[in-house]
């Protein structure tokens, strides 16, 4: 039996033991007499390190700071990989059993009441704030064609488009302060097995259920329609969605540029937009675009005022809500998105495919729910960081 250590290797030995058996010398270790390690085995200590790093560097990475740390290679990128994904199964599994017993046989009363208005200018009314929001991360092509190989069109003369795997991650607002993260749950194959709103749904049984006072649910958003959708199968209605103050100056200010026909006229027209967009004067900012504006542009221009009738209802009065000390934003949920996917996934050159990408997102997702040591079973993060890895 080898024994791996920080200071090397070595040959472990149960020399009582030794003998002859079919005519050859046989050195059994103590180890191989008791069945504790057989082969292939990996401590769980070695195996929560490996993936805890695995959503920081890349898997050759993790290989390498294991062999660095251990003095020796212990497992390879595609151990480690194997380890990441087989650890994300067994969360999702816990966690899909979790939301089945909570919407399981529930009468409609435990389901808390969720106000259908909300003042979102008072100062002294409480909000539980959800977010929404999705990523997308190349996705790996099942077979690898060098690029003069590879048709720029389909069959039909259109470009083709990159295949992507997107990723929906909702925030909620918890009753005794934090944020509760999540993401729908997928099987060994990388598919959705339980959708995000059924896992939501069971958030909010579990954080609010049997609550008396109606929650006053604000869903701050970047307007997108399926997120609209979803909020709707969540709550069965709809919530108070705000349209986040960023994605709305980032939407004029793109279609302005394109619109204007000078620089000059660009300031002067954006000036005046996000002056009456800011205070919530959705009126004005379309009579404006209506009949102020000489557009270079005339496509450009009805979209925008096309995006901001279809979301006057959701745009309100940011000065004021921002005055009061409440939430206009949903720079949250974006840092969420990079924290669960963009920072490891999203580098140049990289391509994934369903099970890599939705197994490390699990993993953060239940790290930034403060579950990591619970799912490896550590009682004593000190005790285990002394503990030797191999």
């Amino acid at each position: 039996m080898t024994i791996r250590s920080l200071h090397g290797k070595f040959v472990f030995g149960v020399c009582r033991f030794c003998g002859i058996e079919n005519g050859k010398e046989i050195y059994p270790t103590w180890f191989g007499l008791t069945s504790q390690f057989p082969d292939g085995y990996v401590s769980s200590r070695l195996r929560e390190f490996s993936a805890f790093y695995s959503n920081r560097l890349s898997y050759a990475g993790v290989a390498e700071l294991l062999r660095r740390v251990c003095g020796d290679s212990v497992l390879s990128g595609a151990g480690i990989r194997e380890i990441v994904a087989g650890k994300a199964s067994e969360i999702n599994r816990a966690i899909g059993k979790e939301v089945a017993d909570l919407l399981s046989d529930r009468k409609p009363s435990v389901f808390p009441v969720i106000n259908a208005e909300v003042a979102v200018y008072d100062r002294k009314t409480e909000e539980t704030l959800i977010f929404d929001d999705g990523i997308q991360v190349k996705k790996q092509k099942t077979t690898r064609k060098k690029a003069a190989d590879r048709p720029s069109e389909n069959s039909t003369g259109e470009k083709r488009r990159k295949e992507r795997i997107n990723t929906d991650v909702i925030i909620l607002e918890k009753s005794e302060g934090g944020f509760d993260y999540m993401t729908a749950l997928t099987d060994e194959k990388g598919d959705e097995c339980v959708p995000l709103k059924d896992v939501v749904r069971s958030r909010l049984l579990r954080e609010y259920g049997g609550r008396r006072n109606p929650l006053n649910i604000v869903a701050i958003t970047d307007g997108a329609k399926n997120i609209r959708l979803r909020l709707r199968e969540i709550f069965g209605f709809p919530v108070t969605l705000i349209l986040d103050w960023y994605h709305l100056c980032k939407k004029v200010r793109e279609h302005m540029s394109m619109i204007s026909r000078n620089r000059d006229e660009k300031s002067a027209h954006m000036g005046f937009l996000i002056h009456h967009l800011w205070r919530g004067n959705t009126a004005e900012a379309l009579n404006y675009m209506k009949s102020e504006i000489i557009p270079k542009n005339e496509k450009r221009l009805a979209d925008l005022i096309t995006y901001i009738e279809k979301h006057r209802h959701e745009i309100i009065d940011y000065e004021l809500r921002k005055s009061v000390g409440k939430t206009i934003g949903s720079g949250r949920v974006e840092k969420a998105c990079d924290q669960v996917v963009g920072f490891r996934q999203k580098k140049k050159g990289m391509s994934w495919g369903k099970v890599g990408s939705r197994a490390l997102a699990t993993l953060k997702i239940a790290e930034l729910n403060g579950r990591w040591d619970a799912l490896w079973k550590i009682t004593d993060r000190s005790e285990a960081a002394n503990n030797c890895l191999c």
